[in-house]
């Protein structure tokens, strides 16, 4: 076996000058302060410390093999004396790729960046033909671990991302099981200037523990029994490109298509029957396949003036559908009280979380959210270090369509408000040099009278050093 392993190194080690490996990494100090104005001893904080590495082996003019990983170390603080530590460590890409093709954990986006947008393991092809850029792929999160993933369909998802990550529970460390589908069309020659998009994503839900079954029983008194599965595709349309001179467009929309399974029919706790003197087993319901119809739109218009400092303004709108019985498929309801037929569930979900906010970040199930971005560099024309830095002022404005739930903490049940607030966020970002960057930012949130929270202010500062 030595005869036959030493002239195949021999090979190797001649043939390495070939080869080029690259590689570096960075350590990121980010610190963040949330503090609620009605009640300042009730704030909190997080200092986390992140050392990411990286390399990259090329072979050949083409092919390459990339691997990042990152290991986190955060400090939470709740005042006045609540302390929690917690160090995670994660694999964010090891892929081999060559021409058009990836093989291995990578990000995997749609169009919009918000239907699918999350780190997964499989493979990704794009091509082009005919004027038609094409891009499928196809991969699965059973082996990312909770803190690189950002799927969350249900509420049996969120739920388990609220458990810690501990090394001693494999049960603990990874993202729902899931694999996805995601195929997109660009085309680039019907219009000059625009592109149009088709794209189709599909989820299917490959978790097994405690999972209910189509006819199965359900206790509506008992906690924690079987969840839902969730089996969804969202077909997108989407186009982008310039209006005029420095005006330029985005607008795109998805429609999900998808399936679960809602608890039907009447239920009572078990109890005594005075007669018969005999125990009455509790009346349990029974578990009915229910349908899924929703969507989400997006309007983007942008201003693009490089020349007046690299200036950027933006207005943009996004709507998601809603529900009147939840914020997620598994909080479906039969069409009556104890009805025997699942009712159709229309609230917006997607495969991945999305939010840019510093402070109010829900979902946008059952939301109208307004952005407005303006961007510059104020010391563009400076000679110094100080032209790179860039300052970056949004506004959000919150507004319900219904008077229905949201997917965020805080709303008073009772009002019938749809104005949900307003919130104003700045930041400061400078980058001197290739090697090192800081960035200071702050948030200051004014709820209306729908919500039970306050204002809140955020302060949030990170640096950035990289080899």
């Amino acid at each position: 076996m030595t005869r036959r392993i030493l002239p195949f190194l021999a090979v190797l080690a001649l043939g390495f000058p070939a080869f080029s490996l690259d590689w570096g990494g960075s350590l990121e100090d980010d610190s963040s302060t949330n503090l609620p104005l009605s009640k300042l001893s009730a704030g909190s904080a997080v200092q986390t410390e992140t050392f990411r590495l990286w390399a990259i082996q090329k072979f050949g003019s083409s092919a390459s093999l990339l691997a990042k990983a990152n290991v986190s170390d955060a400090l939470s603080f709740t005042f006045p004396r609540s302390v929690s530590n917690a160090v995670t460590a994660d694999l964010d890409a090891f892929v081999w790729s060559s021409g058009g093709l990836a093989v291995g954990r990578t990000t995997f986006r749609d169009f919009g960046s918000t239907v699918l947008n999350t780190t997964l393991d499989g493979i990704q092809y794009s091509f082009g033909a005919h004027g038609v850029d094409f891009n499928l792929a196809a991969g699965s999160s059973a082996l990312i671990f909770k803190s690189g993933s950002t799927v969350v369909i249900s509420e049996a998802d969120l739920n388990e991302r609220t458990v810690a990550e501990d090394w001693r529970k494999a049960s603990t460390l990874f993202a729902p099981k899931r694999a996805m589908a995601y195929l997109e069309a660009s085309f680039t020659t019907l219009l000059p200037g625009q592109t149009f998009q088709v794209a189709e994503a599909a989820q299917f839900d490959l978790r097994t523990d405690n999972i209910a079954k189509n006819g199965g029983t359900h206790s509506h008194f008992t906690p924690g029994g079987p969840t839902a599965p969730v089996h969804m595709s969202y077909t997108g349309l989407g186009v982008s490109g310039r209006l005029s001179g420095p005006f330029y467009w985005d607008l795109w929309s998805y429609l999900g298509l998808g399936t679960s399974l809602t608890p039907t029919g009447p239920y009572a706790q078990k109890g005594f029957d005075p007669v018969t003197k005999q125990p009455i087993p509790e009346l349990m319901q029974v578990w009915k396949t229910s349908y899924i119809v929703n969507g989400i739109g997006n309007m983007d218009l942008t201003l693009l003036l490089p020349s007046l400092n690299d200036t950027i303004v933006n207005l943009g709108i996004m709507v998601g559908s809603w529900d009147p019985d939840g914020i997620s498929p598994d909080q479906n309801l039969p069409t009556k009280p104890q009805g025997d037929k699942p009712s159709l569930y229309t609230g917006y979900f997607g495969i991945s979380r999305t939010g840019s906010a510093l402070i109010f970040n829900p979902q946008p199930t059952n939301l109208v959210i307004t952005q407005l971005l303006y961007s510059f560099k104020p010391l563009g024309r400076s000679k110094s270090d100080w032209a790179n830095l860039q300052m970056a002022t949004n506004c959000f404005i919150f507004v319900r369509p219904t008077t229905g739930p949201i997917a965020e903490a805080g709303l008073d049940p009772s009002s019938s408000g749809l104005y949900l607030g307003t919130e104003l966020d700045v930041s400061f970002l400078w980058r001197p040099a290739s090697d090192w960057g800081a960035s200071f930012g702050f948030g200051f949130l004014a709820p209306s009278k729908a919500m039970t929270r306050g204002n809140e202010l955020r302060f949030q500062a990170s640096l950035n050093l990289s080899f």
